[in-house]
């Protein structure tokens, strides 16, 4: 998927969907831990390959996950890319590195370079790019396919 498209519908369902199972999975805690995830969003049940990853990782670390989780062989071609993590879909400076280490682990494996989204339980925004999505309140129910 290129950065200057627009997610496809299916893909934004599957955004939405991960936003649901992250409330569902971390409903008691008031803190989660951040999960770069690997996978295709616009099937279900989605394929999916997950790394818990620290909010401010090291250099090293960011290279290690990105290699471990773009070459399995597991991993579906043009693969989505997202991580989930707490506060604001709001991207930051550390999301664009976490772009910026996909790409480069992509490129330097001659495979197609990811998009990166961010996922948040306020909504999900495409890191370098305009589409995202906020609500107000997400239910504890898995939205219907």
């Amino acid at each position: 998927m290129s950065s200057i498209c627009q997610p496809t519908r299916a893909t934004v369902r599957g955004l939405r969907r991960e936003a649901y199972r992250m409330l569902r999975d971390d409903a008691r805690r008031s803190e989660f831990p951040c999960h770069l995830r690997v996978g295709r969003l616009d099937t279900w049940p989605a394929q999916v390959h997950a790394c818990e990853v620290p909010r401010v990782p090291s250099r090293d670390l960011a290279v290690d996950v990105a290699d471990a989780l773009l070459l399995d062989r597991r991993t579906p071609c043009s693969p989505h890319v997202w991580l989930t993590r707490p506060g604001s879909a709001d991207t930051d400076h550390l999301d664009a590195d976490w772009l910026a280490t996909l790409r480069g682990t992509a490129r330097a494996h001659d495979l197609p370079a990811p998009d990166l989204f961010v996922v948040t339980r306020t909504g999900w925004q495409h890191v370098g790019g305009a589409a995202g999505q906020r609500w107000n309140r997400l239910r504890l129910v898995l939205p219907p396919e």
